[in-house]
């Protein structure tokens, strides 16, 4: 009997998503990904975002056009054939509106049910 090898696959690469619909996430949500990732940098470039975000450029530049159209944006000249851009006041505010901390954070159902089960006995152990 003869061995036969077969070849190693090194990885795999998935195509990249080119529309919203392939993304599988809105295009409000990647909007709050621009913004957050602007107010931390303070300037970018649609290049440098796509590398940063792992998104591809016919959807970041859905994104820009928009974020261009509300005054999000201020295009600082040009880097080749690519946009050299900061966020507007507007733009700031609305950023800052959406990394603010929430009064009450959301809990995982697991964790308030592991909280409610371990925090009487951490108390109880402690008070011994």
């Amino acid at each position: 009997m003869v061995a036969t090898v077969s070849p190693v696959r090194t990885g795999f690469t998935p195509n990249v998503p080119q529309t919203f619909e392939d993304l599988g996430i809105s295009q409000s949500l990647v909007l709050d990904l621009v913004l957050r990732r602007l107010l931390l940098e303070g300037f970018s470039t649609l290049e440098q975002l796509s590398n940063k975000l792992k998104v591809s450029m016919p959807i970041l530049n859905i994104v820009f056009q928009h974020m261009r159209s509300q005054q999000l944006v201020e295009v600082k000249g040009m880097v080749g054939n690519d946009y050299h851009f900061t966020l507007s006041q507007a733009g700031k505010m609305l950023a800052a509106s959406k990394v603010r901390p929430r009064a009450s954070p959301p809990c995982d159902e697991g964790f308030g049910r592991f909280v409610t089960w371990a925090l009487p006995a951490a108390v109880a152990s402690a008070a011994r």
